[in-house]
């Protein structure tokens, strides 16, 4: 009775407030319990059931999935649908491509000839790159040392590789007759002259067979960073020369043994001393200028067994060397 005499003394908008609230909780909680009950039940089927099973159990191949995972891009899993390659079809377009093997020489040979004998892009590139940076192949092995060519491809290549021998003097004989040869006034005069490197300009050093650009262009450099060449060998010390261009260089050039920059110890600093390429480290320019600030060198034999240098070093850096 409390609550109806309370409720009388709510105001019209209050009562009215009320009324509407109480309406909604009623039609919710009908609707939650009672919907159910207006909702039709499915029909179970269990003939249509039996048939899709039936149907997709058929159409299953479980190499589908194995088949996606060796070539996804034809797997379409939006259609539904997955082609049928067997595996030995996918192995089979997977597996390198075959090539015809033909006769070429390994250092004219292009980008395009090198991928038709079955290297890459990337494999072709790395040889032309040897051959640009002075690199040369006089026998066949010589090509089986390139690290792109694996013991079976060289074994294909071997007996296709050719190397023409083409001299100037052969090519002027093949264009003269026997007859027409006159044995007492020589028309053809082989060149025999050596390139002096001490001196040669890039140019000069570009008529030896087997310096190009690039090569001339870094003996010229480290004939400046060491003052001058005395001896030819020190172009074994030339990033691009190996061995194997180093003897086929060697019978083209000649050194003059012409120094024209010295290093005078008594008066270089450390930053002048680490430029040559024979000390080029802080620890022995530093131990140079040291020694020489107790007790200056008086000529190479002081200085030798202050420094006590090893026998390369000190044939290297003796004829670089002044003491004032």
């Amino acid at each position: 009775m409390n609550f109806f005499r309370d409720f009388a003394y709510f105001s019209k908008g209050e009562r009215n407030g009320f009324i509407v609230l109480m309406t909604i909780i009623l039609l919710l909680t009908f609707y939650v319990f009672f919907s159910k009950q207006f909702v039709p039940k499915p029909e179970h089927q269990p003939e249509v059931y039996q048939n899709l099973k039936s149907q997709f159990e058929k159409n299953y191949d479980p190499s589908i999935v194995e088949n996606a995972a060796y070539d996804k891009d034809n797997y379409k899993k939006s259609s539904g649908y997955a082609p049928s390659y067997s595996k030995s079809e996918n192995h089979k377009k997977r597996k390198k491509k075959t090539f015809v093997p033909f006769e070429f020489d390994p250092n004219t040979i292009d980008l395009a000839g090198l991928q038709k004998l079955g290297f890459s892009e990337k494999q072709a590139q790395s040889i032309l790159n040897y051959r640009n940076k002075g690199g040369q192949f006089r026998k066949a092995e010589d090509f089986k040392k390139m690290y792109v060519v694996s013991d079976q491809h060289f074994r294909t290549l071997k007996s296709y590789i050719v190397f023409p021998k083409k001299t100037e003097f052969n090519d002027y004989q093949n264009t003269l007759s026997v007859d027409s040869l006159d044995v007492s006034e020589p028309k053809f005069h082989k060149k025999n002259t050596l390139v002096d490197i001490s001196m040669a300009s890039e140019e000069e050093l570009k008529t030896v067979h087997g310096i190009g650009d690039k090569l001339s262009a870094r003996i010229i450099k480290y004939r400046n960073m060491l003052g001058g060449f005395y001896s030819i060998e020190q172009l074994k010390e030339v990033y691009g020369i190996d061995e194997d261009n180093y003897e086929a260089i060697a019978t083209q050039i000649k050194s003059s043994a012409e120094i024209w920059e010295f290093v005078d110890v008594n008066k270089a600093y450390a930053s002048q001393l680490k430029k040559h390429p024979y000390i080029k480290t802080w620890d022995f320019a530093n131990k140079i200028v040291y020694h020489k600030r107790k007790h200056p060198f008086k000529d190479w034999e002081d200085f030798q067994n202050k420094l006590q240098l090893d026998e390369e070093t000190a044939v290297k850096l003796k004829p670089y060397l002044i003491f004032k």
